[in-house]
């Protein structure tokens, strides 16, 4: 069995060094992932006028695959809390109403890929910065075990946060939540079992 490659962070082991099309899939996703998640959230036709958004879904398909290839090499090392603050909440929890309790037991699969910090102090700035009157700000708070796959985005040329990013398409079981001061929802994801 070959040692893996232990990333900057040192929370992630990689099987081999990337390709430079990985690379670079990584530092355009790190860059700016706006196009990412609108391809992912069906928003294509509100940025089709758009002649930035048009050159980049010519080559959105051989950047997925390429961050795809990546997560098939990388994995935590270590069971860890990451955290990925949303302060337009309406992505993570859309029109959803009820006491956090009944958040309890419900299912999380988002369709692109999933930002998340080490520091929760991060995502608490991202929070303050992006949160408004009604737009239900959320903090997802996941409990990974060792083996989940995760990319260091060190490899895209992240600095200061420790951001590690999570597949898309993964499932997830909100285990707790409750609410914060400033109408925010906490909820606690581990993994669902179609992604153990």
């Amino acid at each position: 069995m070959t040692a893996l490659i232990v990333t900057a962070n040192g929370l992630v082991g990689r099987e081999r060094e990337l390709t430079e099309p990985e690379h670079l899939a990584l530092r355009s996703y790190g860059a700016d992932s706006t196009f990412f998640h609108a391809i992912a959230q069906g928003r294509t036709e509100a940025l089709s006028h758009n002649p930035d958004f048009g050159a980049f879904s010519s080559v959105a398909r051989t950047k997925r695959d390429a961050i795809d290839a990546v997560f098939s090499i990388s994995r935590l090392l270590t069971a860890q809390t990451l955290w990925s603050g949303h302060g337009h909440g309406w992505g993570v929890r859309g029109a959803l109403e009820g006491a956090p309790a009944n958040f309890v037991g419900l299912q999380y699969r988002y369709p692109g890929y999933i930002s998340t910090s080490t520091d929760r102090s991060w995502c608490d700035a991202f929070l303050d910065k992006r949160n408004r009157s009604q737009s239900r700000p959320t903090m997802l708070e996941f409990r990974l075990p060792a083996g989940t796959p995760a990319i260091d985005m060190h490899d895209g040329g992240a600095q200061g946060e420790f951001e590690i990013l999570l597949p898309r398409e993964r499932l997830f079981s909100i285990t707790d939540a409750k609410m914060l001061p400033g109408d925010l929802l906490q909820l606690v994801l581990e993994p669902g079992e179609a992604s153990v």
